[in-house]
C-alpha cells in the first residue's frame, strides 16, 4: 500500500484529489487541513467522483497523525505555510514531494528547504503544469530549431503575482534556459481575493536568456472577468494560445484545437509516473527554485516602496 497525503484542502488540493480518485486501491490517500470547512468539501468533491475503484481517503487535522511512510507528499497550502509545512513532515519518511506554487515568500526559505531535500533524497518537484500537457510538447518539438524572439502575456485580472512563475517556467521549457531578470514596471498593487495577499494590475517587462529575449506580463482591471492570451514570436511565426478556450493560432491562420487538462485530471499521471519510473515530468525542485528567486526578490522590492514587508504573494 502507497500512501498519498495532500497538505490543504483549498481549490487546488481538492483538484489533485479529484484526479488522485483515479488511482486504484493500491493507494491510500490523506487529507491534512486545519480547517472543518475545506474538508467538507474536499471530501464531498472527492466523493462526487470516485468510483468503486478509487482509494480510500482519510481525513485528518494535524500532520503529525499521518503515517510515517508516504509514498508521496502534495504540499498544496498557501505559500506563508508551506515552509512550516515542510519542516513539520520532516519527521515522516517521505519519497517524493510535489510543491504548489508560489514555492516561497521569503528567498532564505529556498535554500533551506533544498538544503533539507538534498540531505534526506527527497526527490521533489513543483507544479508548473504546462511543460507535461502534450499541446505545449508539441510546440516545444514543432520550434526546436527555431529561435524565441519574444514572448507576452496580456488580459484581464489573471494575476500577475500569483501566475508569473507558470510562464517563466514555459519560457525555462521552450528556451532551456533560467537566467532572466525584469528590467521595468508600470505596478498598481491591489489586495487579492485571499485575505493577507497581494496581486499586481499594469505590466512588467524583463529579458530571458543569454540572449536577451523580451518578455512581458500585463494584467489590466478592465471588469471582473478573468482573461489572458499568450504571444510567443518565432522569427516571422506569431503564435497566440488561449488556454481556457483552447485554441492557438499561427500567423492569422485558423484556430487549431488545443487540449489543455485541467488539474483534476492530471496529478494521478504524476504519481503513475514516479511509481513506474521514480521520476515525473514537473520542474525539479532546484531548479524550480533559481526561476523563483529572481522573481522573488523583484517583486519584494516593488512591495517595499509601498510600504509593504516581504513578497506577500502566494
Amino acid at each position: 500500500m502507497k500512501n498519498i497525503a495532500v497538505i490543504g484542502g483549498g481549490n487546488i488540493g481538492r483538484r489533485h484529489l479529484q484526479a488522485l480518485s483515479r488511482l486504484s486501491k493500491n493507494y491510500a490517500l490523506y487529507l491534512v487541513d486545519p480547517s472543518r470547512e475545506a474538508i467538507d468539501l474536499a471530501i464531498q468533491m472527492y466523493e462526487e467522483v470516485k468510483t468503486d475503484k478509487s482509494p480510500k481517503l482519510q481525513q485528518l487535522d494535524h500532520i503529525r497523525s499521518l503515517p510515517k511512510k508516504l509514498f508521496t507528499v502534495i504540499i498544496a497550502t498557501n505559500s506563508n505555510q508551506r515552509y512550516p509545512v515542510t519542516k513539520a513532515l520532516l519527521d515522516n519518511n517521505i519519497k517524493y514531494i510535489i510543491f504548489e506554487k508560489v514555492l516561497f515568500q521569503d528567498k532564505d526559505e529556498y535554500k533551506d528547504v533544498e538544503y533539507i531535500l538534498r540531505n534526506r533524497q527527497i526527490k521533489s518537484w513543483v507544479n508548473c503544469w504546462r511543460r507535461v500537457v502534450p499541446s505545449y510538447q508539441k510546440l516545444k518539438k514543432k520550434y526546436e530549431y527555431d529561435e524565441l524572439t519574444s514572448f507576452s502575456v496580456n488580459g484581464n485580472n489573471w494575476g500577475i503575482t500569483s501566475n508569473a512563475i507558470h510562464f517563466i517556467d514555459l519560457l525555462n521549457y521552450l528556451t532551456d534556459s533560467t537566467q532572466y531578470q525584469f528590467v521595468n514596471n508600470n505596478i498598481n498593487i491591489m489586495k487579492s481575493k485571499r485575505d493577507g495577499y497581494y496581486e499586481f494590475i499594469g505590466n512588467l517587462e524583463g529579458v530571458f536568456g543569454k540572449k536577451k529575449i523580451p518578455f512581458s506580463f500585463t494584467s489590466n482591471a478592465a471588469d471582473d472577468s478573468i482573461s489572458y492570451e499568450i504571444n510567443l514570436k518565432y522569427g516571422k511565426t506569431l503564435i497566440t494560445i488561449n488556454d481556457d478556450e483552447e485554441w492557438w493560432i499561427e500567423n492569422s491562420s485558423e484556430k487549431q484545437k488545443i487540449d489543455i487538462p485541467f488539474q483534476s485530471n492530471m496529478t494521478q499521471n504524476y504519481i503513475n509516473d514516479l511509481a513506474e519510473k521514480q521520476t515525473c515530468k514537473l520542474t525539479a525542485f532546484d531548479k524550480a527554485s533559481e526561476l523563483h528567486l529572481p522573481m522573488i526578490d523583484y517583486f519584494t522590492n516593488i512591495f517595499k516602496q509601498s510600504g509593504i514587508v516581504g513578497c506577500p504573494i502566494t
